[in-house]
């Protein structure tokens, strides 16, 4: 339920922006339809993963992820492009925002394929970009950036929000957690996006760390493993 907040919030802006051009008479912008049917499959792949009974622990699941069974050994393993992802994730946002918060992506390249399920990694991403939006106050910014560093593709998330203390620091990825300036915002939230999204990062091979200050905003780093010949 947590998961399908963004994309349920993204299919409402299309489906007004659609609506209201019904209204001036205009067809359906090809691109909104594009993204509106993406935004519905996420949804459904979401509640897929959501209502999946859990299977039981077996000996080659992997070290340290009793729920994250191994792939098979003749199944392809999971890619997703990173620029792709996160520049529809961007647009989407841009627009159900409508101007009050900038949001920004820069890519170092083309494209930055990665070894993680693209489902996860739309879970992940939409979690730590829901927190900077919650967090960032109106006529701030986000900006989004991707690149390779090694072995590694990198994202990082950086906004001008309300930050946290070093105390809080500590405790950003632990489950229920929210900092003093989250609650005194009134923003809503039960401070699990942080902790589900390094649970994910952590099952598809990634790492997640940040680095914030009270009242001067917070940086999001992601790290994921290239696929195998995409380094």
């Amino acid at each position: 339920l947590h998961d399908l907040k963004s994309p349920l919030s993204v299919l409402r802006v299309y489906a007004d922006l659609i609506s209201e051009g019904a209204k001036r008479g205009e067809l359906p912008n090809a691109e909104h339809l594009a993204n509106l049917s993406r935004e519905i499959d996420l949804a459904e792949k979401l509640v897929n993963v959501g209502s999946a009974a859990p299977a039981p622990a077996r000996p080659e699941t992997r070290a340290g992820h009793g729920d994250a069974p191994a792939a098979r050994a003749d199944s392809p393993p999971a890619s997703a492009d990173l620029v792709e992802i996160l520049g529809s994730l961007a647009t989407a946002y841009r627009l159900s925002l409508g101007g009050r918060r900038r949001i920004e992506f820069i890519a170092e390249r083309p494209e930055l394929v990665v070894a993680a399920d693209p489902v996860a990694l739309q879970r992940a991403f939409r979690n730590v970009l829901e927190n900077s939006v919650k967090y960032t106050p109106e006529e701030g910014e986000i900006r989004i950036r991707a690149g390779a560093a090694g072995p590694h593709a990198f994202v990082v998330f950086k906004d001008t929000g309300i930050g946290m203390s070093p105390e809080e620091r500590t405790h950003a990825f632990d489950y229920a957690f929210r900092g003093s300036g989250a609650v005194a915002s009134g923003a809503r939230g039960k401070g699990i996006g942080l902790a589900v999204t390094k649970e994910i990062l952590e099952a598809n091979g990634g790492r997640i760390s940040l680095s914030s200050e009270a009242g001067f905003g917070s940086e999001v780093t992601i790290l994921l493993p290239f696929s195998r010949g995409h380094r």
